[in-house]
């Protein structure tokens, strides 16, 4: 009986203390947990970002010392897969061998938001996080590819095709300055 009480405050605090991991919640990744201590760590860190983004044509670059982290990754941060059409609606498959693996959560569903995540870890340490999204209205189709390597960097493709005009594609890049920030 001690055993089955044990047990899983032992799971809870070893998921607990390491805060680079994504966790999981009802089977999901926990999104907004894991960009949530993100945040913290760059908060804490400040690395610094080169940042390009790119509309068509145009193409501005900048460079940032000190930055709002929160703002900065907020298409991340507010991705909510809590409610209760997310329960049960992904598919779950992974591959793996020695040392890489690839967890796809796919969407049964081609109306929810969130049509994919796909977690790649090298030795069991996160190595790339990428969540496709698809929003469609009577107005426009939005199609987006979020992208976050731990401690390196991340890429946002946002595709936005309006019924009066053709489709318009933004790339924002950004690359941490100082890439030995560990996840």
């Amino acid at each position: 009986m001690r055993f089955l009480l044990v047990t899983p405050l032992v799971v809870l605090l070893a998921c607990n203390s390491n805060s680079g991991k994504v966790r999981l919640q009802s089977g999901l990744p926990d999104i907004k947990a894991y960009f949530q201590e993100q945040i913290k760590k760059l908060s804490a860190d400040q690395p610094g970002l080169d940042k390009t983004i790119a509309q068509e044509d145009d193409i501005a670059a900048f460079s940032e010392d000190s930055l709002n982290w929160a703002s900065e990754l907020l298409p991340f941060t507010s991705l909510d897969m809590t409610s209760a059409s997310y329960a049960q609606a992904f598919n779950v498959s992974a591959d793996s061998n020695d040392r890489l693996s690839i967890t796809r959560f796919t969407a049964k569903d081609t109306a929810l938001e969130i049509q994919e995540i796909s977690l790649t870890r090298r030795n069991q340490n996160l190595e790339m996080m990428e969540i496709k999204t698809r929003k469609r209205s009577m107005w426009v189709d939005r199609d987006q590819v979020l992208s976050y390597l731990p401690g390196k960097g991340y890429n946002i493709m946002i595709t936005e095709d309006y019924i009066w005009s053709s489709p318009n594609r933004t790339e924002i890049m950004g690359t941490f300055k100082r890439q030995q920030f560990k996840p």
